[in-house]
């Protein structure tokens, strides 16, 4: 399904031999057999770890927040 589909001509990066395959959030494998209306889903590698990049954020929203309450925010510097 996935070979007729066209992604792979689409985005020629993808490589079936090292990507996870999924049927609806479950992983399955290649030769597992689709029905009509399955959501065929291509799982890539993360980029970044969620929980560190989720602690990122909230250190850079806490210090908005604290340069907002001291009145310095960028527009104003």
């Amino acid at each position: 399904a996935v070979r007729r589909s066209g992604m792979l001509r689409e985005f020629p990066e993808i490589d079936l031999a090292r990507v996870a395959v999924g049927i609806f959030s479950r992983r399955v494998s290649l030769e597992q057999v689709v029905r009509a209306d399955d959501r065929i889903e291509l799982y890539r590698p993360l980029l970044a770890d969620p929980k560190s990049a989720r602690r990122v954020r909230a250190a850079g929203a806490a210090l908005k927040e604290q340069k907002r309450k001291r009145g310095n925010t960028d527009e104003a510097q």
